[in-house]
């Protein structure tokens, strides 16, 4: 059984279940070890990212994150860390 987690991808001791525990996502058992987890768990992240940022400031305005903002900000986020995954499946 393989997994897909990102610290399984670097090489690291941890199933797909335990990485999510760790993280705090409740990951359906459909979704656990297939190439799918990762997209799920970003997705999980990204939406707290947006509510997380928008208690924030953005340093650029000195104001809190706005909603736009705040998606933009935690897109930029999912689409860094989608990349570095892929590299990692590529292997």
């Amino acid at each position: 059984m393989k997994n897909y987690n990102v610290a399984a991808l670097r090489g690291e001791e941890i199933t797909d279940a335990e990485h999510a525990s760790t993280i705090g996502i409740e990951v359906p058992d459909d979704i656990l070890n297939t190439p799918k987890y990762n997209d799920y768990v970003l997705d999980k992240v990204y939406q707290d990212n947006i509510g997380h940022l928008q208690t924030e400031n953005n340093p650029l305005t000195g104001q809190r994150y706005t909603f736009e903002e705040a998606t933009q900000k935690a897109e930029e986020y999912r689409r860094s860390a989608k990349e570095n995954i892929n590299a990692l499946m590529k292997g």
